[in-house]
């Protein structure tokens, strides 16, 4: 992708001050440059530089669409096509750096009155319901080299209502206590109920 130059220094502007900004909490585990190709331009450039100022975190080789080889997983977003996981093409482990993507509307909690996700349920109930089912089929992709996954987002976030919290942080749409549980059978290799 070509870039105007002022985008571009627009850019790497911001990607310094956030990793200076950042770099001293060490709950930050892996950058993300890049995520679905939006705005991805000079990618195994950028994401070299970014490995090189912080050799001691994982730089994520772009998240989603474009992989380019760089970086060091290779992360997959495909969400609702899991039975297309692919073979590992190289040494880097893959994740999948978004899946579930379930959408449950809270009204009262929601900074939009439409929005959307890639799944939508009808009550807290089938959201924990669905997001079971989600994680057992994650669970699937372990022997097919799976390395790790992420779920959509932690919060609705204005348009995308496909949190784990609702916008305002105000509500879980699944008990963390229950999101607990599931996790630890589902690590421990044990189907949910």
């Amino acid at each position: 992708l070509e870039v105007e130059p002022e985008v571009e220094r627009l850019f790497r502007d911001e990607l310094d001050a956030m990793l200076r900004a950042l770099a001293p909490f060490p709950s930050i585990v892996v950058w993300v440059p890049f995520n679905e190709a939006w705005g991805q331009f000079a990618t195994d450039e950028i994401l070299a530089d970014v490995a090189h100022r912080d050799p001691d975190r994982i730089v994520d080789g772009p998240s989603g669409w474009k992989d380019t080889g760089s970086g060091q997983v290779r992360d997959l977003h495909v969400y609702n096509r899991e039975a297309e996981w692919p073979e590992a093409t190289d040494d880097r482990p893959q994740v999948y750096g978004e899946f579930g993507g379930l959408k449950l509307a809270i009204p009262g909690h929601t900074a939009v009155e439409k929005g959307w996700g890639y799944d939508a349920c009808d009550s807290e109930q089938d959201f924990a319901k669905r997001y079971t089912q989600i994680l057992e089929t994650v669970e699937f992709l372990v022997p097919r080299g799976l390395a790790g996954a992420i779920y959509t987002q932690t919060t609705d976030v204005e348009s995308e209502l496909n949190g784990l919290l609702t916008y305002d942080r105000r509500r879980f749409k699944i008990a963390p206590e229950a999101l607990a549980e599931l996790h630890r059978r589902i690590l421990a290799g044990r189907k949910a109920d």
